[in-house]
């Protein structure tokens, strides 16, 4: 018999295995096609759509509060087609250098070159 921590880490092997072993069994299958297309860029753009929306989604519940509606269908909607809007505004304008750098991770830290040292 195994210790708990042991079976803990073997069943996680065992699910991640499982899910590996099913992304390559469906990727075989897969055909990009114009009815996939909309989620794909959703897909390459993820980081972008996930770090923007909250902040959105909140700012679009004063809006029907504003108007007098009542919490319901109509927040949901509202925040929901916020969050989609500016993420696809977003992911669009990426490579501007205004918006690519909220989402553009820092260059990294170089040392100068030891030649650089000794000039004057």
């Amino acid at each position: 018999m195994l210790p708990a921590a042991h079976g803990l880490v073997l069943s996680r092997l065992v699910t991640l295995t499982g899910v590996l072993r099913m992304i390559g069994v469906f990727a075989r299958f897969y055909r990009p096609s114009r009815w996939t297309a909309p989620l794909e860029a959703v897909g390459r753009d993820s980081l972008i759509y996930y770090l923007s929306h909250y902040p959105f989604m909140i700012g679009a519940t004063v809006l029907p509060a504003a108007v007098g509606v009542a919490w319901g269908p109509a927040h949901l909607v509202v925040c929901c087609a916020a969050a989609i809007a500016v993420g696809m505004v977003l992911a669009r304008f990426r490579n501007s250098p205004a918006i690519g750098l909220l989402f553009a991770a820092p260059a990294p830290y170089l040392p100068a070159q030891p030649s650089d040292r000794f000039r004057v």
